[in-house]
């Protein structure tokens, strides 16, 4: 199980984590805590850059609504960073 990691501030990290089975698990931590976590297939997954924040800001707030207003500026900026964190673990 392959994981890459992106620093969103000293306490924000974004992980995107393989699974198995063509799986990718996108997690937003906050120190110890998850913020949230979704997971797709990796087929499902945009190959165009701007579609891919879009993707992913589509899964976080259908499973965790509350996600834009528990980070609210940052939001965007953790959609980027997950997105880059996915990126890299696919390039692997």
């Amino acid at each position: 199980m392959s994981s890459k990691q992106v620093q969103t501030t000293s306490l924000l990290r974004q992980f995107a984590t393989e699974m198995g089975d063509g799986e990718i698990a996108v997690t937003s931590k906050l120190g110890i805590n998850t913020l949230s976590r979704v997971r797709f297939k990796r087929i499902d997954y945009p190959s165009v850059e701007t579609d891919q924040v879009t993707f992913l800001r589509c899964l976080v707030t259908s499973e965790f609504p509350d996600a834009g207003l528990v980070l609210d500026g940052m939001f965007e900026k953790c959609l980027l960073d997950q997105a880059k964190a996915v990126s890299a673990l696919l390039m692997k």
